[in-house]
């Protein structure tokens, strides 16, 4: 399987038709509350922040529960911030799902955009492991609204 499909990879490249995008499937859209705000000042990238997670819910197709109470965002202003305001996200946050599974999730990118990547010994979700997934992020007040969907193909 691997091998037909870096032989397609490289007909495509010889015979010079251009590659096909992936495409999208909708995952789940995360509510997360924040918790505490630790403003940590200027430094070379810019002015840090953490701030804790104090909860929240997720929902999808295949998956739904709560973000527990744990982790947080340890993120950074650029040094631009008034200017170009881009966020550095880099948060690691835990989901429950529904039926008791715990799925470590790690976000990374230049907010409103983020990479986010699973990590879970449950055999039910295991599938979750090999999921790259891209979210893009939104604010309701306090909460944060993370639209979540999987790169496919």
């Amino acid at each position: 399987m691997k091998f037909s499909a870096i032989l397609l990879s490289f007909a495509a490249v010889v015979f010079g038709s251009a590659p096909q995008p992936p495409t999208l499937s909708y995952l789940y859209t995360a509510n997360v509350t924040a918790g505490a705000v630790l403003d940590l000042g200027p430094g070379p990238r810019g002015n840090r922040e953490f701030f804790s997670i104090a909860g929240g819910t997720f929902s999808g197709p295949k998956l739904q529960g709560t973000i527990l109470a744990m982790g947080g965002d340890k993120g950074v202003y650029d040094a631009n911030e008034g200017t170009s305001g881009v966020y550095s996200v880099d948060a690691t946050l835990v989901f429950q799902t529904h039926d008791g599974a715990d799925i470590l999730v790690t976000a990374i990118g230049r907010s409103p955009h983020e990479q986010i990547l699973f990590e879970t010994g449950s055999p039910e979700y295991y599938w979750v492991n090999n999921v790259t997934a891209v979210g893009k992020v939104s604010f309701v007040g306090d909460t944060l609204i993370i639209d979540t969907w999987q790169l496919c193909n």
